[in-house]
């Protein structure tokens, strides 16, 4: 294998940056939703606090996803 194989070529390293950014504000963005919007504040979404970054992420798209109405309770 070449070197330049192993190297990661600039533009990856970019893609790299902007996805962990998205993933970053996407995180945030969810938290403070989910700590400040009376919809969540609730019992029943007490198991929200437990999500990690990943699972923030996970239910943020789900959420999106299920008001768009791509997604609902009867698949």
């Amino acid at each position: 294998m070449s070197s330049s194989s192993k190297s990661i070529s600039n533009n990856d390293k970019t893609s790299v940056l902007e996805d962990e950014e998205e993933f970053s504000l996407v995180v945030s963005i969810g938290r403070e939703l989910l700590e400040n919007k009376t919809e969540f504040q609730t019992d029943d979404w007490v198991w929200t606090l437990e999500l990690d970054d990943g699972g923030i992420v996970f239910f943020c798209y789900l959420l999106i996803e299920y008001r768009h109405q791509t997604l609902n309770k009867n698949i």
